[in-house]
Parts: structure tokens; sequence; C-alpha cells
């Protein structure tokens, strides 16, 4: 009987793979080719997914964009064979690596992760998962944006490909700055909305360029919702000094 490698420690085992094929030294390289191939002979050998075999003669040369390219396409062929894997690894990545590694390879570890973002669908994800995934999305965009603002805004442009995304999107960000807002005393709201904001913004912007106009729609609609809302139960009343805050100052910019 072969011996099984818990479904939990897969992800780990990919990010790790995807990070060290790009590694300077060609040992460590092909050490890490030589551990996918272990992962595909044990885990997904039954599939009928081809090992790492295939791969190795796509890495041509010792030159860094060539193995850089290499890394992608792998990482592209590992998400169609495997879109299951996405949600795990995505987290994996975002939670754990980018913390984990130097400033080139947060670069390297961004581009690779855009073909496991593609598999997400945040309309039809598990309870739980949407809001996991996006809360790491926005932290990567906060923590990384100003550095990488290409690789992030491939990674919400790639989300935003499928139209149905958007509106799950907006919806946690709106949610998000509206608890921002209760959560914060009066002096800290200053901060915690600039941060809150800059994040914001980008991501819609990054959204509209996609998809215009179901971006502006659904923004529109929350905050015809909410101003619905204030104008039956007054704001004294009941009503969260953030209900309003999200969406109208979307809009304003």
């Amino acid at each position: 009987m072969r011996q099984e490698i818990p479904n939990c420690e897969i992800q780990r085992l990919l990010s790790l793979i995807l990070y060290k094929v790009v590694d300077p030294s060609r040992q460590i390289r092909d050490d890490a080719l030589q551990m996918l191939e272990t992962l595909s002979v044990r885990e997904w050998a039954e599939d009928g997914i081809e090992g790492s075999g295939g791969y190795r003669a796509a890495v041509v040369g010792n030159l860094p964009d060539s193995y850089q390219q290499f890394q992608y396409k792998l990482s592209c062929k590992l998400a169609k064979d495997h879109p299951e894997l996405s949600q795990l690894l995505c987290e994996e990545i975002m939670q754990r690596q980018l913390d984990a590694v130097d400033i080139i390879a947060q670069h390297q570890v961004l581009t690779c992760m855009a073909p496991w973002i593609e598999n997400l669908n945040f309309w039809k994800l598990k309870e739980g998962w949407s809001e996991r995934l996006l809360k790491s999305l926005y932290y990567v965009t906060w923590r990384h944006g100003d550095q990488f603002p290409d690789e992030i805004e491939k990674l919400w442009s790639t989300i935003a490909s499928k139209n149905r995304n958007i509106s799950p999107v907006l919806d946690f960000l709106i949610t998000k700055g509206i608890e921002d807002c209760d959560s914060n005393a009066s002096t800290e709201i200053s901060g915690a909305f600039a941060t809150y904001f800059s994040v914001a913004k980008r991501v819609s912007l990054y959204l509209a360029r996609i998809c215009p106009q179901r971006t502006i729609d659904h923004l529109v609609f929350q905050l015809s919702q909410r101003l619905l809302e204030d104008s039956i139960e007054p704001v004294g009343l009941g009503a969260s000094k953030g209900d309003l805050i999200g969406p109208s100052l979307m809009m304003r910019q």
C-alpha cells in the first residue's frame, strides 16, 4: 500500500514547489521538480495526471527569465489539472508564504498565484471561504499594492474576468468599511478609514477596468438600498454610523 500524503499538506507542498522551481540553485530547482514527481505519483497517479517529467524539457538554460517563465507555466498547468486545490493553495500563499520570503520571491509568488485565482468563483464558494479569501486578498493588497501594483491588479482583474465575482467582492468591501467604522473609537476612525479607502478604492478601480457597468451598477444599488433604509429608520434610532460610509464614499471617488 502506498504511503498517503495528508490532504491538508498538499497545498503546502505545492506552494513550496512553485517557490523553489525559481531558486538560483540548479540543484534546488531539480529537487523541487523531483518533489513534484513524487507528489504526482502518490496523489494523482490514479487520476491519470502526468508527473513532472513532461515539464523538465521546458526549462531551458539557467537564465532567471527562463525558469521564471517556466514557473508561471507550471503553475498554470497545475491549476488546470487540480482546480480543487485552488482555495487552499491561495490561502497558503497569502497567509504564509508571502510574509516569509524576500522581495524578489514575493514578486514571483504573486505572479504564479494568478492561475489559481482564476479558478475561484466567489459567488458559489462554500460558506466562510469567500470571506476568508477576500480578507487575505484585502491584506495582500494593502501590504503589497504599492510595491507590486501590476501583480496585484492582475489578481483582481483575474477575479473580475468572471463578472459574477463583482457583487460578492464589492459586498465584502462595503461590509468591511461599515465594520471598521463601528469597531473603532472616533479618535481612531480617520486612521482606520485611510487604510480602508486606500484598499477599497484600488480594488474598485481594478474591478471597474474589467467590468465597469456591473461595478457601477452594484455600487449604485447598494447606496440606494442604504439611503432607502435611512429614510425609513432615522439614524439615531438604530442605523449604524457606518451604514452609508462604504458605498457612498467609494462612489465619490
